[in-house]
């Protein structure tokens, strides 16, 4: 039944939502909780880029610094990177240099 995939979509969200620690840079918006695992999602809307070219690489500039942060984090977290300025300039390591915030969760 979709009414009952949505509902439970919905709940789920619902939980991950409350439960979410908020940090927001320059550029991004992160959303983390706690997890047994390490896993991440990265949202670039058309909004920041138009380009799919661009938006792509954003998307890989951003997991290629998470890949190397990761690793180093205390506890693992569950991730979610909302990108909210175009940032398809930025080298890696300045992305490194702006994600330093998830080591102190």
């Amino acid at each position: 039944n979709a009414d009952a995939l949505w509902a439970a979509g919905y709940l789920l969200y619902n939980r991950f939502m409350s439960a979410s620690k908020r940090i927001f840079t320059p550029s991004l918006i992160c959303m983390c909780s706690s997890n047994t695992t390490n896993d991440y999602i990265i949202i670039v809307g058309k909004k920041v880029q138009k380009s799919a070219v661009k938006r792509n690489r954003m998307k890989r500039i951003i997991r290629a610094a998470l890949q190397q942060l990761l690793p180093t984090l205390t506890s693992p977290i569950d991730c979610r990177i909302i990108v909210k300025k175009d940032c398809s300039m930025k080298k890696t390591q300045d992305m490194i240099k702006e994600l330093e915030v998830l080591k102190n969760l």
